[in-house]
């Protein structure tokens, strides 16, 4: 009896043991899957990070011009910003490597092209109708070599393949703005008369560009055109209108740019509807006075500043329609006589985070307004 108690209990440790090791083993591998996740974590992050800043980059007033050599100047220097913040962002315990692509090579780790977004197809060119960044890390045999995982010393499943993607795109579908908390947003409350669905398209000069670190507008022409709008006491068709969503003075919303506050009546933003319009409940009710206190804001936010403005729909005698918006400089006013002025303005390319895109908007009502000076960067996968 006493023996074969004895086999029992060697029995029991031997399926002890042989349970140990398989948990052992599930143990190894469930700690295998998190490390080479991790990792994956890491360098997804550098690629989101490199594509968003390479687009963030090249999304500037050279991309808007289209003119050379300023334009492959701009993505050369986007191609370089897209390597540094890779680097910002250690995967596998070190600053992570990317290949800027120069040549703009396919297969290449940083490509530059136009994303056609419904199908989320790149095609590879450098122009101004560049609009995303492809970043493709692969830690393969062939490419970087794999990861070496947490059990490489123990032999089993020593490697790993890790390969991925990020594409980020300039998203110029816009149709609206939400401040974002207590930080105003730049839209100045002045409506601009469009001829089609462009504002700019009635330009004449190009004599100057914009100097960053001036501050101002020096001669010299930059692919940029300069356009006047007049705006009055009494305005008429055809001229800028102002436009008033809170007890702010028009004036003072240009100087700082439109609060949440200033957006109650609306909702908290500014936003066309369904049929991609936007009624604002009422125009400025205009008095040389306040005409005065106009120009003179515009003459303050004459520094380079980039603000956007609503382009008119319509414009009835209590109501202003937009069907969308524009980003432009202030480069100087003109006075006429003490019920109009001039303000002048140069296109620029904005790019703002509390900007509402939806590209389901595209084909309703005639579509939107093309709005190739506002943009939003944004992740497509």
């Amino acid at each position: 009896m006493k023996v074969r108690g004895g086999k029992r209990r060697g029995s029991i440790a031997l399926l002890g043991l042989v349970g140990l090791m398989f948990l052992s083993v599930v143990f190894l591998a469930l700690v295998n899957y998190c490390w080479v996740w991790l990792m994956r974590v890491q360098i997804q992050n550098a690629a989101d990070a490199a594509s968003l800043a390479t687009v963030q980059a090249f999304a500037n007033d050279a991309l808007l011009a289209g003119i050379e050599p300023g334009l492959s100047e701009n993505f050369t220097k986007a191609r370089d910003v897209g390597v540094e913040y890779a680097a910002w962002n250690p995967s596998l315990g070190q600053p992570t490597p990317l290949d800027p692509n120069y040549g703009n090579l396919v297969p290449g780790e940083l490509v530059l092209g136009a994303l056609d977004i419904p199908a989320k197809m790149i095609t590879p060119e450098e122009s101004a109708a560049t609009n995303a960044a492809r970043v493709l890390l692969e830690h393969v045999a062939d490419a970087r070599g794999p990861v070496v995982t947490i059990l490489g010393g123990t032999g089993i499943l020593p490697y790993a393949g890790v390969v991925v993607a990020s594409t980020a795109y300039l998203d110029h579908q816009v149709i609206g703005f939400r401040p974002l908390g207590t930080n105003p947003i730049p839209v100045g409350p002045i409506a601009l008369p469009a001829t089609g669905s462009d504002p700019f398209q009635g330009t004449t000069t190009d004599d100057l560009r914009f100097h960053p670190s001036r501050g101002t507008f020096v001669s010299g022409s930059d692919g940029l055109p300069e356009v006047s709008f007049t705006i009055s006491v009494a305005p008429v068709g055809g001229q800028a209108a102002a436009y008033q969503t809170g007890l702010r003075n028009p004036a003072d919303v240009l100087r700082t740019g439109t609060l949440a506050t200033d957006l109650k009546s609306l909702g908290g933003e500014l936003r066309l509807d369904s049929q991609n319009r936007l009624q604002l409940p009422a125009a400025y009710p205009m008095t040389r006075e306040n005409l005065l206190r106009l120009r003179t804001a515009f003459d303050e936010v004459a520094d380079g500043r980039q603000v956007a403005f609503a382009v008119l729909d319509s414009a009835g005698v209590g109501d202003i329609v937009v069907k969308g918006w524009v980003a432009a400089r202030v480069v100087r006013t003109v006075p006429v006589n003490d019920d109009s002025f001039i303000f002048v303005l140069q296109p620029t390319l904005m790019v703002q985070g509390s900007a509402l895109t939806d590209a389901s908007r595209a084909g309703v009502n005639g579509g939107l307004v093309p709005t190739p000076t506002v943009g939003k960067v944004r992740l497509v996968e």
